[in-house]
């Protein structure tokens, strides 16, 4: 990348979910955004939504701030709030 260029992320979830008594929907997630150039100042979206995040659970893992051990989906608010 130049120093000019930013980056543009573009995702879209979409999770078909079943409760215990069979109900059905889907729920979609959308995120659009870009990151900032060099220039500006700024780091790319990649490193925020990616880079960031992964040092933030690896920090709360190793702080022993996650009790959970495995692969975890994101349903624990004491490990996605500190990410969002």
């Amino acid at each position: 990348m130049d120093d000019d260029d930013r980056d543009l992320v573009v995702m879209r979830h979409y999770f078909r979910i079943e409760d215990k008594q069979g109900n059905r929907w889907t729920h979609t997630s959308t995120l659009i955004d870009s990151g900032a150039s060099k220039n500006q100042g700024g780091i790319t979206l990649m490193s925020k939504t990616v880079g960031v995040t992964t040092a933030i659970a690896t920090r709360m893992v190793l702080d022993g701030e996650v009790k959970h051990r495995g692969v975890l989906s994101p349903i624990y608010p004491e490990i996605y709030n500190p990410l969002l």
